[in-house]
């Protein structure tokens, strides 16, 4: 079959009943539980969610040139996650932070269902200029009416500044989001496109708020400006996101894919000889991917990727030394470590070291066992859960900042955030290094990374010099949720949530920060503390009894053509169900810095979360590691607005 724009239906799982049906129950939930409160931000989300999935139903979306195919379908999942996570990570409503995050993504899904989910039958190519950019102006106007914190002294000048803040962040993310499938083809989905566009966006948003705040030194009120933007970051976040924009930077150093790389013969030289023996994909490919100012200078596309992912590092660096002063929040996050927090340290070390050893040594038992990919990958599962469960749960929740880090016998969520970040600059690092083929010192280090990357590898993924992402995407799954949370509390002011009167206390900044626990108990609610987990408890054990159970048990299928059961999704149910009560439990045990009794746990925002994330989990293929944990996230907090836990 073919869709509306000639777009022909092939994906892992013929039926799209139970993905439509659980995107769509997410989105009007989520609305539900801002429509006191903010309800002209409910119905935008809802009016988003109903336009992406009408696109879906009439198969409307154009093709992705270059996108990974079998999922392209599940584009409606980029268009809504990211607002998903922005309109329900706050247990009282929404932020100023948030509502400008959210009325971006608002607009950017805008803009891109208008470009790429129009039928042509509708809409002739000739007037789509005219209407995404009549969407974009439309939508940007209306976000800047929300925005306007002081409607009494707005003027026609202060709306139009909000709107141009807003388009800046989204037409950039609506862009990128369809040249990311063109630079790396086979590899990435549509939706992990968008997505990955969306938050590398946001990434560089927060990183140009910093520098402003850094060098903003008077106290007048900017009212074009939103106010979050003068928010200063913490040490932490600014090294967060050096490490982050420095790894995007590094990922776009990856070399063309084989199937159009140039052929080099000795027959002929100079750039005529070198464009008579391109292939016609690799001149489509390279107009598509850069812009011409690259390609004139740099024929060769693996030059103009090197080129350009030079320039955006040197960026990165220039911005991290002398924005913001990255050095001395480097310097203080290394002091805390060694210093301050070294017990902390110390055993966080020596647990990682443990857990890596025990998984390089199950790997060399295996070796030449006859074990399937699928089993290799659950223990890589297995290992983030051993990892990054015990820094987040065993955590104290006392008055005294002294007192609880000289108790927490692990780093904290701060530093593991850091960590995260680096883990992330480390992947990419080697992922250009084993697709160049670099040698060091004469040792072929590329192409023995390739060679221990062999037995890792499955049909999404075909190593030599493509990337490969899957060990990339298992990481962000768990990073995401605490760099969603942490990067837009804003725990600097009191919380004023706008249409409730609802003002929460003033934590002391000076000693906890948002990738930190927070000191008083009013803040305990579901998403703060289980937020953070959503990756370990979905991806890290969920997925993985899911799978388990799925192939050894399972008989009956999720729905029709799909090959994942009933009996997995209940699996995946169960684990994150029962990991995150252990949590819960474990988080709020009875110690000297938290007297008993503890706050009562939230059951019903566990189950809430969990049978939805097990329902999109299961009706959804290769998506798991990049919304699942999101949607769990987001569900958590709409969830724990209708059931609160005091």
């Amino acid at each position: 079959r073919m869709g509306g724009r000639g777009r022909a239906v092939a994906r892992d799982a013929p039926s799209r009943v139970p993905e439509i049906c659980i995107v769509a129950l997410v989105t009007v939930f989520i609305a539900w539980t801002l429509r006191e409160t903010h309800a002209p931000e409910a119905l935008a989300l809802v009016g988003l969610g109903a336009a992406s999935i009408a696109a879906d139903v009439l198969l409307a979306w154009a093709p992705a040139p270059g996108a990974r195919p079998g999922v392209d379908a599940s584009a409606t999942l980029s268009v809504l996650v990211l607002p998903w996570t922005f309109a329900a990570r706050t247990a009282g409503g929404l932020t100023s932070r948030d509502k400008f995050t959210l009325w971006t993504l608002l607009v950017a899904g805008a803009v891109g269902l208008a470009r790429d989910a129009t039928p042509r039958r509708v809409l002739a190519d000739a007037s789509r200029p005219v209407v995404v950019a009549t969407v974009a102006l439309f939508s940007s106007a209306a976000a800047s009416l929300r925005l306007v914190e002081n409607r009494e002294r707005s003027s026609m000048h202060v709306h139009a500044a909000l709107a141009a803040c807003v388009l800046v962040h989204a037409l950039p993310a609506v862009a990128l989001a369809s040249r990311l499938p063109r630079l790396f083809p086979n590899i990435l989905s549509r939706a992990e496109s968008a997505l990955a566009a969306q938050a590398a966006v946001l990434a560089v948003g927060d990183a140009f708020a910093a520098a402003v705040a850094q060098h903003v030194t008077t106290t007048k009120r900017i009212d074009w400006l939103p106010t979050h933007f003068l928010d200063k970051k913490n040490d932490a976040q600014l090294l967060v996101l050096f490490a982050t924009l420095t790894a995007c930077a590094l990922f776009a150093a990856a070399p063309p894919p084989a199937n159009v790389l140039v052929k080099q013969t000795h027959a002929k030289r100079g750039p005529a000889a070198t464009r008579q023996k391109q292939s016609p994909e690799m001149k489509n490919a390279q107009q598509d991917r850069w812009p011409r100012v690259f390609t004139r200078f740099f024929p060769d596309g693996g030059d103009t990727r090197v080129f350009v992912s030079s320039l955006f590092i040197v960026v990165t660096c220039a911005w991290f030394v002398v924005g913001v002063n990255g050095g001395d929040a480097f310097t203080k996050t290394l002091r805390k470590m060694l210093l301050n927090d070294r017990n902390a340290t110390r055993n966080t070390l020596a647990l990682w070291t443990s857990a890596f050893l025990g998984t390089s040594l199950m790997n060399l038992l295996t070796r030449n066992a006859t074990v399937s990919v699928t089993t290799h990958r659950k223990k890589f599962h297995v290992l983030a859960a051993v990892l990054f469960a015990p820094p987040l749960v065993f955590c104290r929740f006392g008055t005294n900042a002294e007192r609880k880090n000289k108790n927490n016998p692990f780093v904290s969520k701060e530093t593991l955030a850091v960590a995260y970040a680096s883990a992330f600059f480390i992947f990419a690092a080697c992922e250009v290094i084993r697709t160049r083929r670099v040698v060091l010192f004469r040792v072929p280090v590329g192409a023995k990374l390739d060679l221990a990357f062999n037995m890792f590898l499955d049909h999404r993924d075909r190593g030599g010099t493509n990337l490969v992402l899957c060990h990339v995407s298992l990481l962000l799954a768990v990073a995401a949720p605490l760099w969603a949370l942490g990067f837009t509390q804003d725990f600097g002011a009191a919380f004023d949530f706008e249409g409730t009167g609802i003002t929460t206390p003033t934590p002391d900044t000076t000693k906890y920060s948002p990738f930190q626990n927070i000191p008083d108990t009013s803040q305990h609610t579901p998403v703060q503390v289980l937020g953070p987990l959503a990756g370990v408890v979905t991806i890290g054990l969920g997925d993985t009894f899911a799978s388990v159970v799925g192939t050894r048990w399972g008989r009956n299928a999720f729905c029709r053509g799909s090959k994942k059961t009933r009996e997995g999704a209940f699996a995946f149910f169960l684990a994150t169900a029962l990991s995150s009560y252990a949590a819960w439990r474990v988080t709020f045990r009875a110690t000297d810095d938290f007297p008993a009794p503890p706050p009562k746990t939230p059951v019903l925002p566990i189950a809430v979360a969990s049978l939805g994330s097990a329902w999109l989990e299961s009706a959804t293929e290769q998506m798991d590691n990049a919304f699942v944990p999101l949607a769990f996230l987001a569900l958590m907090g709409s969830a724990g607005r209708v059931f609160p836990t005091s």
